[in-house]
């Protein structure tokens, strides 16, 4: 029997559809989340092992995600990249800290 990538998976991925603010790179939306990644789409073309920082918005809160991780692979998708990354760290900033 083959095993997909989906199979391969440990943890549960999420869609989720929120803005995605990329430190020092831009901004874009994401497609999907779990515990230890992220899929988002952005027209900046990232490079697979770079660190990278980014920030996601609470629905209907002053507070932020703030996670440091680092991009694994990326697709092009249309006009735009899909980019999967790592979720090495997690903070919670509220808007007056950022």
């Amino acid at each position: 029997m083959q095993t997909t990538s989906l199979d391969r998976r440990r943890v549960a991925r999420y869609t989720v559809r929120v803005p995605i603010n990329v430190i020092k790179i831009g901004s874009g939306c994401t497609v999907n989340v779990s515990s230890t990644g992220i899929g988002f789409l952005i027209d900046d073309l990232l490079e697979p092992g770079l660190p990278i920082e980014f920030e996601l918005a609470m629905a209907e809160s002053d507070t932020l995600l703030h996670c440091d991780g680092h991009v694994v692979r990326v697709e092009r998708r249309g006009p735009t990249n899909y980019t999967a990354a790592t979720i090495d760290n997690i903070a919670l900033k509220t808007a007056i800290e950022h």
